[in-house]
């Protein structure tokens, strides 16, 4: 009997204290008018070290510890976690009011009244999917109604599976404020992920047309943040109704984690137009500081383990990969992208460092993770502007070294017809003055022959040789004459017929340049680069049977037509983009001060170019 009082007496003592502890927390009042209660301060936690224990277990053992931190924040605790606080309704009205918290893989939430279960509601977290919960959110929302004048406990259970087992925000909302609030993250969460899509399809089309090194690191740093955001706010849910293992016990966060300074190095090598032979120490240790890091996650995997349980072997490498970026940085820094590559990963950097010593400051890791969003779509935004920019530099440059190729070959082209013009010249002079001479001079003297040996010559021999001679000399100074005008006169039809000589495609009319000497040297040679280079583009291009070249002259002006039965083209947008248009319609209005047209039709394309010869200081 006496056994029966002590043991009464020893439940009795417990109840007591477990009143007497819940008793001494602090109620939070929550009245009309309010918009958000922060529950830090209030709260009180148990640890369930078999993770395991029930909500009626809990209960009646529970034995609070006050959380003295401004957020629930149990570092990289593998346990559940119950926490404790009590809120009161000290209006005469109903009011709704909705616990709002994030970052947990398994939430549960009971509230009690008057000792009593009042509203229960089921596990939610990054372990269920996001459309089942009891709103479709990355947050974890638990709404519910607060009656008159009534008190009530909240036993909140939490649990993080390899990762930091915090909550943040954890705060009481009316129901219009949680509403606005949670209207503000998913705008926010939207922007990131709207921006962040467009950007990966802005760098898959530079893959897939240029497939450069320096795209497809750019691909992986957008595919790694991206993914990195989808999967901590569990958006994968959206596409699967079950996550994967890999996803649930955190590894796919560890190996995207762990690419990022991968490809931001391998990124900014490129970028920074770092050349290897001159850092060859560093590229050797930083890839191999990638391959050992990459092998090390490939065997903890296999072995079926969590890479966060091991995140500290992991930091050395990701340090070696930065300071290496940062190294590059120093060197490039003066240059126009080495200063944009430092404006965009200064506040990325500050963000990662951040959350790398979170165990040393109180900012939630939520909070972190937010200004990650924000401070990874500033830098991608910026990288991309810099990629915009290499990419117009290049294009520069590129047009640059075409223009000059083009002035190289039209010099060369100018030297080719001199040197023909000088050798027909020369030809043409020697034949006039040298031949025509000696058949001269042979003539004369067998007219004196004739006469002394006429008696014994019979006058139809001497009539043959003379009519022989008298042919050579006319054909000699005919020949002469052509080979004289023929530098002069049309050298840029001949040039063209040369050129296009057995090309069935292609017709060219000259009969409208009748007058000789239109065109001087320097100007038909660069016209018959222009006509050249727009025959051979339609050849390539137009996919066309037919070609007509009509080259016209009406005093002053020459004008050439170029016409094709082809496919067609959209004028605006070739001249805009293309090099190749675009260097002839500005080599036409500045070095001739003609004029360049296009009209162009899915039946086929006209290009007229117009030039006044009469123009002085050409």
């Amino acid at each position: 009997m006496r056994y029966d009082y002590l043991k009464v007496f020893h439940f009795g003592f417990i109840f007591l204290l477990i009143v007497n502890s819940l008793s001494a927390q602090e109620i939070i009042e929550v009245r009309a008018g309010f918009d958000r209660i922060p529950l830090n301060g209030n709260l009180s936690y148990s640890i369930d070290p078999t993770n395991r224990q029930s909500f009626e277990f809990i209960r009646k053992h529970f034995q609070g510890t006050e959380i003295k931190d401004s957020y629930p924040n149990f570092g990289n605790s593998p346990y559940a976690h119950w926490l404790y606080f009590r809120i009161r309704n000290y209006e005469q009205k109903s009011q709704n009011v909705e616990l709002i918290t994030k970052g947990i893989d398994s939430l549960q939430i009971y509230i009690t009244s008057q000792d009593s279960l009042a509203y229960s509601f089921p596990n939610s977290g990054g372990h269920r999917p996001i459309f089942r919960r009891k709103t479709v959110s990355p947050l974890l929302i638990a709404p519910f109604t607060m009656m008159p004048l009534t008190t009530y406990g909240v036993w909140v259970r939490i649990r993080n599976v390899h990762y930091r087992l915090a909550a943040s925000p954890f705060d009481l909302y009316e129901q219009e404020a949680g509403a606005r609030f949670l209207f503000q993250k998913h705008f926010l969460y939207s922007l990131f992920i709207g921006s962040m899509f467009l950007i990966l399809l802005f760098s898959i089309g530079l893959v897939y047309y240029f497939n450069e090194k320096i795209y497809w690191y750019y691909l992986g740093c957008v595919c790694c943040a991206l993914s990195i955001m989808l999967i901590y706010n569990d958006y994968f849910y959206l596409l699967i109704d079950r996550a994967p293992w890999f996803i649930l016990n955190k590894n796919a966060l560890g190996v995207l984690s762990a690419s990022v300074p991968v490809f931001y190095l391998l990124f900014a090598e490129k970028f920074l137009e770092i050349r290897h032979k001159e850092h060859t120490q560093i590229f050797l240790i930083s890839r191999g500081v990638i391959l050992l890091q990459y092998l090390a996650m490939a065997v903890i995997i296999l072995a079926g383990e969590a890479l966060f349980d091991y995140k500290v072997m992991f930091y050395p490498p990701m340090f070696i990969l930065s300071s290496t970026t940062l190294y590059y940085l120093a060197k490039k820094i003066r240059t126009p992208q080495g200063k944009l590559f430092l404006l965009a990963t200064v506040p990325v950097t500050i963000t990662v460092i951040l959350e790398t010593f979170s165990d040393l400051h109180q900012i939630p890791v939520q909070s972190i993770h937010d200004s990650y969003y924000a401070t990874t779509l500033t830098e991608v935004l910026l990288l991309t502007a810099g990629i915009v920019y290499r990419f117009r530099k290049n294009e520069e440059a590129k047009f640059g070294l075409e223009k000059e190729i083009f002035v190289l070959e039209s010099e060369i082209l100018a030297i080719e017809v001199k040197a023909k013009n000088e050798v027909t010249e020369e030809i043409a002079d020697k034949l006039h003055n040298d031949v025509s001479a000696d058949l001269a001079l042979t003539k004369s003297k067998l007219s004196f022959i004739q006469e002394k040996a006429a008696p014994h010559t019979e006058l139809k021999d001497w009539l043959f040789v003379f009519e022989r001679l008298n042919s050579a000399a006319n054909w000699v100074r005919d020949l002469s004459h052509q080979l004289s005008e023929s530098h002069t006169n049309r050298s840029i039809i001949s040039m063209l017929l040369n050129r296009f000589y057995g090309e069935s495609k292609v017709e060219i009319d000259y009969k409208g340049l009748k007058k000789s000497e239109i065109v001087d040297s320097k100007t038909e040679t660069i016209l018959f680069s222009l006509v050249s280079e727009l025959i051979t583009n339609a050849i390539k291009h137009a996919q066309c049977t037919s070609i007509f070249v009509q080259l016209n002259y009406a005093e002053p002006e020459l004008v050439i037509l170029i016409e094709d039965n082809g496919v067609g083209f959209d004028p605006e947008k070739v001249v805009n983009k293309g090099h190749g248009l675009k260097s002839i319609e500005n080599t036409i209005i500045q070095k001739l001060k003609g004029t360049f047209s296009i009209e162009s039709t899915p039946s086929g394309t006209v290009v007229i170019i117009k030039t006044n010869l009469n123009q002085e200081n050409r």
